[in-house]
């Protein structure tokens, strides 16, 4: 057979038989995109819990050099209004020495900030722009720094990194817990809790319950849902856009109904503002807004992540693990509340 006619009888694709290939071709890559969106969550979540244990073992060294956890925010030897939190205490131990060491504890005045007024621009220059990946779950999609200046509430301000995790300092229903709180439940029955002082943290003698057996750290990785009208509102981290490391303005540690009411004699409200830190009030999940727990003030921040309904804690061994939604929040409460005797198994 010739050439030519071997060609007249092998002709080309009609244009219907390319159709059903391009068909073929589409259903292979609907199969494999959900497949490939899998492997990569799962190597997300992998990661963001991996974080979580990198945060674990810095806890755990701060708790070796001091024999105390790191307070989850503490006023600092000069008394700041808001001090710095635990993520700043724990830098030295998570390589981030560079940072730590250009940072000034020192205040001037009556009234000062860790990060503003008098006293702080030493550590805005040092922790402008700086980035701390192990803060940030790979998955989450909020934003990575703060959107607002912390002076007066512009955007484009002082650029300070957000974090995906927060301290929790115990439950709505620990004896401590001033319920009444004008900015949601503030509760002292954590692990981390409010302190006066950076070396006033809690020991191990203090975890009557176990320290497998209660959480110090949560999860916070996903947008309200639904979204609110207000983006800075959507965004339901504890952080409350001022970056992971300007602490409360509280002055004492909650003791009950009233307890974290006044400011030094002020009668100011903001005394109870959580920054970074949060009291177990919602079940695992919950991305309902409620401003009474998640408004300006964020003291009761629900832990909930973007990896589906549940999301990973840090337990106060230095465990990590994934909670699912259906967890009871009582159950939740009990595992987060340090000394309530209710010792709870997961599964």
């Amino acid at each position: 057979m010739s050439v030519k006619a071997l060609r007249r009888a092998r002709p080309g694709f009609t244009l219907i038989e390319l159709l059903v290939v391009i068909a073929i071709i589409a259903i292979l890559i609907a199969l494999l995109v959900p497949a490939v969106q899998k492997v990569r969550e799962s190597a997300n979540r992998s990661q963001c819990q991996n974080n979580l244990h990198q945060v674990g073992v810095g806890i755990h060294n701060f708790y070796s050099n001091f024999k105390r956890y790191p307070p989850a925010t503490a006023r600092g030897p000069q008394g700041y209004m808001h001090g710095p939190t635990w993520w700043v205490l724990i830098l030295p131990y998570m390589e981030q020495d560079t940072v730590y060491n250009q940072t000034s504890f020192a205040k001037s005045g009556v009234v000062s900030s860790f990060f503003f007024a008098e006293g702080g621009n030493v550590n805005k220059a040092a922790y402008q722009g700086a980035v701390f990946p192990f803060m940030r779950c790979p998955t989450s999609t909020l934003p990575e720094w703060n959107t607002v200046n912390i002076d007066d509430g512009t955007p484009n301000g002082y650029k300070a990194y957000e974090p995906c995790y927060t301290a929790i300092l115990g439950s709505d229903r620990h004896p401590t817990t001033d319920t009444k709180a004008n900015n949601g439940p503030v509760s002292d029955g954590g692990v981390l809790g409010m302190r006066k002082t950076m070396d006033g943290g809690v020991r191990v003698t203090e975890i009557s319950d176990g320290t497998s057996n209660t959480i110090m750290v949560g999860e916070q990785s996903d947008w309200s849902n639904p979204l609110q009208s207000d983006p800075f509102y959507s965004d339901i981290r504890s952080s409350d856009s001022r970056g992971a490391f300007m602490g409360t303005s509280y002055v004492t540690q909650p003791r009950g109904n009233g307890s974290m009411a006044g400011c030094d004699g002020l009668g100011s409200s903001n005394c109870a503002r959580c920054y970074n830190t949060t009291t177990i009030v919602w079940p695992i999940g919950r991305k309902i807004y409620q401003f009474a727990s998640m408004g300006d003030e964020r003291c009761g921040t629900p832990i909930q992540s973007a990896h589906g309904t549940g999301a990973n804690v840090l337990f106060a061994d230095g465990a990590v693990q994934y909670l699912n939604a259906d967890l009871p929040v009582d159950m939740l409460k009990n595992l987060v509340d340090r000394d309530d005797g209710n010792n709870i198994t997961l599964p």
